[in-house]
């Protein structure tokens, strides 16, 4: 936080999402400059945790090969409010191979 109370949206990306292998794993794209208020820190961290762990058990990050993406933009709507808009791509296959000895093997 810094001296006015306010988080760095990227700073705050980049934590939330480190311990789940980002960056190394993942890519930021459109990164534009913006800052969040205390208020709004919690709620912004829950919806990219929620985004994390997903990636996690059903997509990207649930296979070695996967990399997800992860960018957002923030747009003034006329001096009333301001709307976040996160966007995410996921990119290799996210499905884990067949386990072997099962009898799921084909033949």
């Amino acid at each position: 936080m810094d001296s006015e109370g306010s988080v760095h949206l990227e700073h705050l990306v980049r934590a939330t999402l480190e311990p789940y292998a980002f960056p190394d794993r993942g890519d930021l794209t459109q990164a534009p400059e913006g800052a969040l208020t205390e208020d709004q820190v919690v709620p912004v961290s829950l919806i990219l945790h929620e985004l994390a762990t997903n990636a996690v058990k059903y997509g990207a990050l649930l296979a070695p090969t996967g990399r997800p993406r992860i960018g957002w933009s923030v747009e003034d709507l006329e001096g009333k409010a301001t709307c976040l808009d996160f966007a995410g791509q996921e990119s290799g296959d996210p499905r884990p191979p067949l386990p072997t000895g099962w009898g799921l093997e084909r033949g």
